[in-house]
């Protein structure tokens, strides 16, 4: 009776504190398990869903403040470059080149110079010129540098460009114009085409490849990469503007190509099929292909060019032996 009434209720507590000890142990366990695990599942979803981003861009948070130093990194190369309006004995210029390219359009002058350096990188008989923009070129700007009108020349920057472009000592250098801007066959080119039609009017040999459009999104493209972690959604039909894999169907298409010699299709160089969806967003480490609507990343731009410098060397080529 003692041991029934007194050690079975001792071992019965002992029992059931041994119990509690290892319920509790266990739920211990599990909860770090369920802790790890979801810690995990959460990096690889943020990897996911960021597409590697922040491993893959230069280990670094992007942020408006690198947004806008790579909007500025845009400008790297053609900032350190010769204009044409600068004197041919400028250090920027190097008019004792075999191949003189001069690269021209709007704001995206830039992202053109950027891809043509890229591209012909490897030779040693190429240098570069920019224009300078020509978006404040408007189209009776060019009409009066046409008809030679001494009063406007000292009025304004861009009309000192055209003075300089058409000039007989600058004129006879350029072996290849580069015509690079948004949307390039858009209803607001009519002053590329004037433009153009002087240049071959007055140098017959000049060579001119047109840089076809790409993608332009609604807003900017580092918006939706900081609302949805990824650029990938810059390609995203809903967030697209323009998608230039039509350009024939723009209003001055007929008349550009007819100026033009060799037309660079940017969506069949970087869409596969032609296609949004199938369109390269970045480059291999990761860099965005814009940051705003429209205007390339230098690295992206300069990834495109690689991508072209056979045909762009072969063209070279030709203009050379001819």
């Amino acid at each position: 009776a003692l041991h029934w009434l007194v050690e079975k209720r001792f071992y019965k507590r002992k029992y059931q504190e041994q119990e509690q000890t290892k319920n509790l142990t266990d739920l211990s366990f599990s909860i770090r398990t369920i802790s790890a695990s979801s810690l995990l599942a959460l990096i690889l979803f943020s990897a996911w869903l960021t597409d590697g981003w922040s491993w893959r861009f230069r280990n670094i948070v992007l942020d408006p403040e690198t947004v806008e130093q790579e909007k500025q990194n845009r400008f790297k190369h053609i900032r350190a470059s010769c204009r044409i309006d600068f004197d041919l004995s400028n250090e920027k210029c190097d008019y004792s080149k075999p191949i003189q390219i001069l690269v021209l359009g709007n704001s995206v002058e830039p992202d053109g110079f950027n891809f043509i350096k890229a591209a012909t990188e490897q030779r040693d008989d190429v240098a570069l010129i920019y224009f300078g923009s020509t978006n404040q070129c408007l189209e009776d700007f060019v009409n009066f540098i046409q008809s030679q009108d001494p009063k406007l020349l000292q009025k304004d920057k861009c009309l000192l460009r055209l003075d300089a472009v058409l000039s007989d000592n600058k004129l006879s250098n350029i072996d290849i114009v580069l015509y690079s801007s948004n949307n390039p066959f858009s209803a607001n080119k009519n002053h590329i085409i004037i433009l153009l039609e002087e240049l071959k009017r007055r140098n017959p040999n000049i060579y001119v490849i047109t840089l076809g459009g790409y993608i332009n999104t609604k807003r900017h493209c580092s918006h939706y990469i900081f609302e949805l972690g990824d650029a990938k959604h810059c390609i995203d039909e809903k967030h697209v503007q323009i998608f230039s894999n039509r350009p024939e169907r723009r209003k001055l298409y007929k008349k550009i190509i007819a100026l033009t010699n060799h037309f660079i299709d940017r969506v069949d160089l970087l869409c596969q099929d032609r296609k949004l969806e199938n369109c390269a967003y970045k480059t291999a480490s990761g860099v965005p292909f814009m940051f705003d609507s429209f205007h390339q990343s230098r690295e992206f731009a300069e990834d495109s060019g690689r991508l072209y410098a056979t045909k762009i060397s072969a063209i070279i080529d030709v203009i050379i032996e001819e």
